[in-house]
Protein backbone atom coordinates (compact mmCIF):
# COMPACT_ATOMS: atom_id res chain seq x y z
CA UNK A 1 0.00 0.00 0.00
CA UNK A 2 1.24 3.44 -0.58
CA UNK A 3 1.40 6.57 0.67
CA UNK A 4 -1.21 7.73 -1.92
CA UNK A 5 -3.33 4.49 -1.07
CA UNK A 6 -3.09 4.87 2.80
CA UNK A 7 -4.26 8.74 2.07
CA UNK A 8 -7.28 7.91 -0.34
CA UNK A 9 -8.20 5.24 2.53
CA UNK A 10 -7.19 7.66 5.23
CA UNK A 11 -10.05 10.35 3.34
CA UNK A 12 -12.75 7.39 3.29
CA UNK A 13 -12.57 6.15 6.37
CA UNK A 14 -13.19 9.94 8.44
CA UNK A 15 -17.07 10.28 8.21
CA UNK A 16 -16.95 6.65 9.05
CA UNK A 17 -14.90 7.19 11.88
CA UNK A 18 -16.82 9.85 13.18
CA UNK A 19 -19.68 8.73 12.96
CA UNK A 20 -18.37 5.77 15.01
CA UNK A 21 -16.27 7.61 17.63
CA UNK A 22 -19.68 9.74 17.65
CA UNK A 23 -21.97 6.92 18.77
CA UNK A 24 -19.14 5.27 21.54
CA UNK A 25 -19.15 8.76 22.64
CA UNK A 26 -23.38 8.63 23.02
CA UNK A 27 -23.42 5.21 24.53
CA UNK A 28 -21.11 6.13 27.73
CA UNK A 29 -22.50 9.62 28.18
CA UNK A 30 -26.18 7.62 28.28
CA UNK A 31 -27.62 9.80 25.86
CA UNK A 32 -27.36 12.70 23.73
CA UNK A 33 -25.57 15.63 24.10
CA UNK A 34 -26.28 18.60 26.62
CA UNK A 35 -26.73 21.90 25.48
CA UNK A 36 -23.51 24.44 26.22
CA UNK A 37 -21.56 21.18 27.42
CA UNK A 38 -18.04 20.89 25.82
CA UNK A 39 -17.38 18.69 22.66
CA UNK A 40 -14.87 16.95 24.71
CA UNK A 41 -12.73 17.86 27.79
CA UNK A 42 -9.42 15.80 26.76
CA UNK A 43 -7.77 15.53 23.26
CA UNK A 44 -7.47 11.65 21.48
CA UNK A 45 -3.48 11.35 22.09
CA UNK A 46 -4.09 8.70 19.06
CA UNK A 47 -5.21 11.07 15.90
CA UNK A 48 -7.79 9.44 13.05
CA UNK A 49 -5.47 9.25 10.68
CA UNK A 50 -2.86 7.71 13.30
CA UNK A 51 -5.28 5.21 14.19
CA UNK A 52 -5.95 4.48 10.39
CA UNK A 53 -2.01 3.60 9.75
CA UNK A 54 -1.66 1.47 13.34
CA UNK A 55 -4.86 -0.76 11.80
CA UNK A 56 -3.14 -1.13 8.56
CA UNK A 57 0.43 -1.93 10.51
CA UNK A 58 -1.10 -4.22 12.82
CA UNK A 59 -3.95 -6.40 10.06
CA UNK A 60 -0.56 -6.31 7.23
CA UNK A 61 1.28 -8.22 10.43
CA UNK A 62 4.35 -5.68 10.43
CA UNK A 63 4.73 -5.74 13.74
CA UNK A 64 2.83 -6.97 17.28
CA UNK A 65 0.41 -4.10 19.65
CA UNK A 66 3.78 -3.88 21.97
CA UNK A 67 6.20 -2.73 19.25
CA UNK A 68 3.45 -0.07 17.73
CA UNK A 69 2.73 1.32 21.45
CA UNK A 70 6.29 1.60 21.78
CA UNK A 71 6.91 3.30 18.39
CA UNK A 72 4.41 6.12 19.64
CA UNK A 73 5.88 6.57 22.81
CA UNK A 74 3.52 7.39 25.54
CA UNK A 75 0.73 5.13 24.53
CA UNK A 76 0.11 1.58 25.95
CA UNK A 77 -0.47 -1.54 24.13
CA UNK A 78 -4.12 -2.19 25.20
CA UNK A 79 -4.63 1.38 23.42
CA UNK A 80 -3.65 0.33 20.34
CA UNK A 81 -5.34 -3.38 20.76
CA UNK A 82 -8.57 -0.70 21.77
CA UNK A 83 -7.66 1.32 18.36
CA UNK A 84 -6.96 -1.72 16.32
CA UNK A 85 -10.39 -2.96 17.84
CA UNK A 86 -12.47 0.08 17.05
CA UNK A 87 -10.88 0.74 13.14
CA UNK A 88 -11.04 -2.62 12.12
CA UNK A 89 -14.61 -3.22 11.59
CA UNK A 90 -14.47 0.02 9.22
CA UNK A 91 -11.72 -1.44 6.65
CA UNK A 92 -14.09 -4.73 6.85
CA UNK A 93 -17.29 -2.46 5.18
CA UNK A 94 -14.83 -0.24 3.28
CA UNK A 95 -14.16 -3.76 1.37
CA UNK A 96 -10.42 -3.27 2.87
CA UNK A 97 -8.69 -6.52 2.83
CA UNK A 98 -5.00 -6.26 3.55
CA UNK A 99 -2.73 -9.55 2.94
CA UNK A 100 0.12 -9.86 5.66
CA UNK A 101 3.27 -8.91 4.74
CA UNK A 102 6.25 -10.30 4.25
CA UNK A 103 8.86 -8.98 7.03
CA UNK A 104 8.07 -8.21 10.33
CA UNK A 105 9.74 -5.65 12.62
CA UNK A 106 10.59 -7.20 16.11
CA UNK A 107 11.20 -3.61 17.56
CA UNK A 108 10.25 0.07 17.35
CA UNK A 109 13.87 1.73 16.70
CA UNK A 110 13.34 -1.23 13.66
CA UNK A 111 9.54 0.14 12.26
CA UNK A 112 10.17 3.53 12.93
CA UNK A 113 14.14 2.99 10.80
CA UNK A 114 12.09 1.55 8.19
CA UNK A 115 9.37 4.02 7.70
CA UNK A 116 11.69 7.10 7.79
CA UNK A 117 13.92 5.34 5.13
CA UNK A 118 13.84 6.58 1.81
CA UNK A 119 11.82 4.24 -0.30
CA UNK A 120 13.42 3.00 -3.46
CA UNK A 121 13.55 3.76 -6.83
CA UNK A 122 9.21 3.82 -8.26
CA UNK A 123 8.16 2.41 -4.99
CA UNK A 124 6.07 4.55 -2.32
CA UNK A 125 5.41 1.88 0.56
CA UNK A 126 5.14 3.14 4.34
CA UNK A 127 2.92 -0.39 4.79
CA UNK A 128 5.05 -3.08 3.00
Amino acid sequence: MGRDELRKLTERLAARQAAHAERLAHQRRGGPRQPGARGGVFPQKISNNERVLLTVLYLRKLSTLDVLADALGDVTRSAVAAVVRETRPLFERDGCLLSPASIRYRTAAELLAAASAPSPAGTDTPTS
